[in-house]
């Protein structure tokens, strides 16, 4: 198989999709001409989104995802040459277990394990799922780093603890904290399912996606109109996850009945102060004179989000719109001050159009229906007070 690199570095989303695209490159390259089995470091699911997308340009050379465990969110990606079958592939990935002992006494969170890791200089990559239970952890990571925690890692949090390595096949069970959602919406639209799995008014999970703060399927989506399918899973930030596990049929109200599996926040009795953690201004340098519209930056066919400050009060955020773009009809739940940045955009409010150019500003009122679209390359600033 022939792979064009040139032509598949350009479907990168930004430097650092460039960057893991051609050390995915090097590794096909490794596997498919030179014979020799090979693998990524572990690989966050957004990285994964990204290798997939790659993986299915280049005519989907012999490869496989792999973290230990069936429901591992971080994996390594394996590069199978011809003359290897996937379970001897398995076998041969380089991971391995640490296993971190410590008083049952402790209180040892996921956060305390992960912080004393990156506290030795251990690169992220280097690692994989942690799973915490009373009186141990164990945290999955490349075999190359197992004699160096043997005697570096003594302690998480404030805790002692003592390790050893172990076979994958000596793995805890990863405990399950989801619960089972049956709800009925009017659509299968992201911003409905939103609302179902969190109990959130429709437009602040509309609102949720255009800030953002919304991954589907480990990619960020903008859309609060994109359909779901059985399957998706999405990720609020704040909030938690949750998998559309089920479409049934019509209630008697003509409401389409799902089941959904949640993870996260129980978000049974909502409200802002949850829905919004309290958290300064981010992404944007301080004490320094800036151009908003050089924050931001273009990217071909994509609309981009960068959140400069979320809370319960205000929302601000940066948006580039490559030409044809747009976020698609919506409400929010707070009057949201539109300024243009660069380049020519359209906004819709309830279905009269405006058109913005650079230093030109607009109000989307509260409750109202609204669109943006890209008449042009088009950066503008979205300020929302709720």
């Amino acid at each position: 198989m022939t792979i064009d690199r040139s032509s598949l570095l350009k479907i990168a989303r930004g430097e650092d999709e460039r960057v893991l695209f051609s050390r995915l490159l090097d590794k096909i390259d490794m596997a498919q001409n030179r014979g020799i089995p090979c693998c990524t470091g572990f690989l966050s699911p957004g990285e994964r989104a990204a290798a997939e997308k790659l993986l299915a340009a280049a005519g989907h050379p012999r490869s496989l995802f792999y973290g230990g465990y069936g429901e591992a969110e971080r994996r390594v990606c394996l590069f199978l040459p011809d003359w290897q079958e996937e379970d001897d592939a398995i076998a041969w990935a380089p991971l391995g277990l640490l296993r971190c002992s410590y008083s049952d006494k402790s209180v040892i969170t996921h956060r305390d394990m992960f912080g004393s890791l990156m506290a030795l200089g251990i690169k992220r990559d280097k690692t994989g799922d942690i799973i915490v239970n009373p009186g141990f952890s164990d945290v999955i990571i490349l075999s190359d780093i197992g004699e160096y925690l043997l005697t570096s890692l003594t302690s998480a949090g404030r805790a002692k603890v003592s390790t050893r390595l172990l076979p994958l096949s000596e793995l805890s069970s990863p405990r399950s904290d989801s619960r089972r959602v049956r709800a009925t919406v009017s659509s299968l639209r992201l911003d409905s399912l939103i609302s179902a799995a969190f109990n959130l008014a429709r437009g602040k999970a509309a609102e949720l996606a255009v800030s953002g703060r919304v991954q589907l399927n480990c990619s960020e989506c903008l859309k609060p109109d994109r359909s779901l399918t059985e399957g998706d899973t999405v990720a609020c930030r704040g909030l938690g996850k949750f998998r559309l596990t089920a479409v049934g049929g019509l209630s008697k109200k003509g409401r389409l009945c799902v089941e959904i599996e949640v993870w996260g926040k129980n978000s049974i009795t909502s409200g802002r102060s949850h829905i919004m953690n309290k958290e300064p201004m981010k992404n944007i340098a301080k004490a320094e004179v800036l151009t908003l519209r050089e924050q931001v930056a273009y990217q071909r066919g994509q609309v981009v989000s960068k959140t400069l400050a979320q809370n319960s009060a205000v929302s601000v955020t940066l948006f580039s719109f490559d030409k044809g773009e747009e976020i698609s009809t919506h409400s929010s739940d707070g009057d949201a001050f539109v300024t243009c940045l660069d380049g020519k955009g359209r906004i819709t409010i309830d279905g009269a159009e405006y058109v913005l150019t650079e230093g030109q500003s607009i109000v989307m009122p509260a409750g109202h229906p609204h669109a943006v679209y890209g008449l042009e390359r088009f950066k503008m600033l979205l300020v929302v007070i709720f």
